[in-house]
């Protein structure tokens, strides 16, 4: 069985919204920006965003650890090739 994995391109607000929803939804997720220090704040942001839900009971902390597990930093665009669809939600 494959894996089916969601890369975006993009780890400011949106795209980090974007891969946290697809890692809810199951998927392994890959996230990309070209400047590292934004491809490590959006992964932050993400996390952070799970850990808010947790609190505020829009899923337990199982699922919230579940999507965290499944997102990645993809500091090469290349790192995006073993995706079955690539997202964009960069400027």
């Amino acid at each position: 069985m494959s894996v089916e994995r969601v890369g975006v391109v993009g780890a400011g607000t949106m795209g980090a919204g974007i891969a946290q929803i697809a890692a809810l939804g199951g998927y392994e997720t890959r996230l990309h920006d070209p400047v590292r220090a934004a491809l490590d704040t959006g992964v932050d942001r993400l996390r952070s965003a799970l850990t808010q839900g947790v609190a505020k009971e829009r899923w337990s902390e199982g699922e919230a650890d579940a999507a965290s597990d499944r997102v990645g930093a993809a500091p090469n665009l290349d790192d995006l090739g073993e995706c079955v669809l690539v997202i964009e939600a960069a400027p």
